[in-house]
């Protein structure tokens, strides 16, 4: 009985020690599941603090890339204006010189009627210009400029009215050239008369 007794109590024992040890591994695979699960939700997390922190990078560098774009834009229209303003300048210069010269030669008793109706033309284009190129430096190229397809609309304002401002030019210096040739014609022209009365 005694021997009995030993097996029962060593299968009861056994018993509570495999009840036991299923107890413990049941709670051990609940606190592992448990941990995976935490473990996938930091990851979750970190991923999403990172996507969020590269949009977020991506939009600095969008605005950071416009910005430039509009610096570079400004640029260009401001040396644009920069080099149609000097032209401007330089023939202005050029018309007042012509003007001196028709002055004296008028003074002369000389007829200078044509070079001086160029040289009006010419004066008149130059105001021409220096209005458009008053015009171009008003024309918002910005990035503020609501977007960027206003911004490019607004830089292909400023080619054309570049294009604008340098025909005008070009007109005026072909009328101040004329009232150069006009001016030497009339030159030549009382030199002969001069030179026909005085022999």
């Amino acid at each position: 009985m005694k021997r009995t007794l030993t097996i029962v109590s060593t299968l009861a024992l056994l018993t509570g020690a495999l009840s036991v040890h299923a107890d413990t591994s049941v709670n051990a695979s609940t606190s592992m599941k448990a941990k995976v699960e935490e473990k996938r939700s930091e990851i979750k997390n970190v991923k999403d603090e990172i996507k969020t922190a590269v949009e977020g990078k991506k939009e600095d560098i969008k605005n950071i890339r416009m910005d430039f774009r509009a610096d570079v834009a400004k640029t260009l229209v401001d040396r644009t204006v920069k080099v149609l303003t000097a032209t401007a300048d330089r023939l202005s210069k050029i018309a007042d010189r012509v003007a001196s010269r028709i002055t004296k030669v008028s003074a002369n008793g000389a007829n200078t009627t044509s070079a001086q109706a160029s040289l009006d033309l010419a004066r008149a284009n130059i105001a021409t210009a220096r209005t458009q190129i008053s015009a171009i430096s008003t024309i918002d190229i910005s990035t503020s400029a609501t977007s960027t397809t206003t911004a490019k609309t607004n830089f292909e304002k400023v080619k054309t009215a570049a294009a604008a401002v340098k025909v005008t030019l070009k007109s005026a210096k072909d009328n101040l050239s004329n009232a150069v040739k006009a001016l030497k014609v009339v030159e030549k022209t009382n030199a002969t008369t001069t030179g026909e009365t005085s022999a």
